[in-house]
């Protein structure tokens, strides 16, 4: 596996080698490992050796320093799906910063409530039960850096509902 990284930082403690890194792929991580260090001396003109041995002790993910300025955009941009009247829906939305970040959805001007039929699952929004009349409009994604109240809004997605077709038998 090959990895891209940005950032590398390292730090050794106690025996422990710490290595903190960022890549634009996976974000911030640390690895842990146990360095165990052996000298080996040989006899006559050989040079001494010493011998690493790494034993991986961890894999964490960890959070680079927390910029909060005005730079954040939308990485994830909800899309207008087509969906069938009753079954589920499934809007995404997310910012390239997580950083104090919360997020709320709005439809047709009105903050969407979480309630059982309709609720924010992180940053996007989840429907059980589509409704033909109560979410037919525009739905937009509202991301705030809740320190400092800067948001910003996504672009709009609206459902295409389709209607639930009914047999009459005679």
């Amino acid at each position: 596996m090959i990895i891209l990284l940005d950032s590398l930082k390292h730090t050794v403690d106690y025996g422990i080698l710490q290595i903190q890194s960022h890549s634009r792929l996976s974000g911030w991580f640390v690895v842990e490992f146990a360095v165990f260090a052996f000298r080996v001396v040989m006899v006559a003109n050989f040079a001494r050796t010493l011998v690493t041995v790494c034993i991986v002790l961890g894999v964490s993910s960890a959070r680079g320093p927390c910029v909060e300025d005005e730079s954040f955009y939308f990485n994830v941009q909800p899309k207008g799906i087509t969906v069938r009247e009753g079954s589920r829906a499934f809007l995404e939305c997310n910012v390239s910063s997580d950083c104090n970040m919360q997020f709320h959805w709005v439809l047709n001007d009105e903050i969407v409530v979480n309630n059982t039929r309709r609720y924010q699952n992180g940053s996007n929004l989840v429907i059980t039960r589509v409704n033909r009349s109560l979410d037919y409009g525009e739905f937009f994604c509202i991301a705030t850096i809740a320190t400092t109240g800067l948001a910003k809004q996504s672009q709009p997605a609206s459902l295409a509902i389709l209607c639930k077709l009914h047999t009459i038998t005679q």
